[in-house]
């Protein structure tokens, strides 16, 4: 499967608090009304015309971010539209906030609809550098659209693992829980599949690539900054970037944690903390990110079955985080 990039600048024509069409704000002012069966006629309207498949969703004063209402996971949004201040994920955006700096390299691996890698890039600053990876093609058009005002970020439509193959995305109605394994069917988690109206999920063939292997061909920089959110594959994303990551100025690395799409791939929890504990040059310590990015030490040991936000800390970045000691 051929690799594709795509890198925006400036001078693309994008606004940046664009309106919402007017079929959308009568949608909107429907759907915010409660009416029975909202969610349905959204979903048809959606399929029907396409100004509601890129709609613009205004967040304080970032360029828009653009979502398609035929997926289930941009309802939320819309009804919101706009908002003051992201209204989600608030805890590890103040972290980004933290670590990275004007002229860093960051990694948004897992863009889903770039919500993350629209802050990356405004902190990264126009000297720094974005590197976006989303393999799920339902959502590259609108995140295309996202991206298309940041003049500093690149987005590859790829999975990131530690082989470059082709291989199948398992994608549950919330598109966020997409991952190369199909985790949300276990038998174990039937009640909470149902709880969420995950439904069976569908499938589709996407390209894997690793970091290293983008790092050695000059494709990519060596980052600063590592978001990873892959529904259990992280353990796979950090093998494919071994000599990358085991750096004495190795970055730093916001993943997530949890005993249920680990064992999709027949991981547990902790296995990605321990692959980079185990690295030599970096000296990798380990937080759990709390309320308002609040940080608390953390041991692989510790992580348990509840899913966890945890930051990778090395050595070279340690004068950061006195919660280290």
């Amino acid at each position: 499967m051929r690799q594709v990039t795509r890198r925006f600048s400036q001078d693309d024509p994008v606004g940046v608090s664009p309106k919402l069409p007017l079929l959308a704000r009568i949608l909107r002012a429907c759907y915010r009304s409660k009416v029975r069966g909202r969610t349905t006629v959204m979903l048809l309207l959606a399929r029907t015309f396409k100004t509601l498949q890129m709609v613009p969703i205004n967040i304080a004063d970032w360029p828009p971010v653009y979502m398609d209402l035929r997926l289930r996971n941009s309802h939320f949004w819309f009804a919101g539209t706009p908002f003051d201040r992201s209204p989600s994920e608030l805890d590890e955006q103040a972290v980004m906030r933290r670590f990275v700096q004007p002229g860093d390299v960051a990694f948004d691996i897992g863009a889903n609809r770039g919500l993350h890698t629209m802050l990356l890039a405004q902190l990264a600053g126009p000297q720094g550098r974005v590197f976006a990876f989303e393999p799920n093609p339902e959502l590259l058009p609108t995140l295309e659209l996202t991206i298309k005002g940041l003049s500093n970020t690149t987005l590859f439509p790829n999975a990131l693992s530690d082989s470059n193959t082709a291989c199948t995305l398992f994608v549950p109605a919330d598109d966020s829980m997409g991952s190369l394994a199909d985790w949300t069917s276990d038998e174990a988690l039937a009640k909470y599949r149902k709880t969420l109206r995950l439904g069976k999920a569908h499938t589709m063939v996407v390209q894997a690539r690793g970091i290293d292997d983008l790092v050695a061909s000059g494709t990519i920089q060596v980052p600063n900054f590592i978001k990873c959110d892959v529904e259990g594959a992280e353990l796979m994303v950090f093998k494919g970037a071994r000599k990358t990551l085991d750096q004495i100025s190795a970055p730093a690395i916001l993943f997530e944690t949890g005993t249920g799409p680990a064992h999709g791939f027949g991981f547990q929890a902790a296995d990605a903390a321990d692959y980079l504990a185990n690295l030599p040059r970096p000296g990798y310590r380990f937080l759990e990110i709390g309320a308002a990015g609040s940080l608390h030490p953390l041991r692989p040991a510790d992580f348990g079955d509840r899913v966890r936000n945890v930051l990778a800390v090395p050595q070279s970045q340690r004068a950061r985080c006195p919660e280290l000691g």
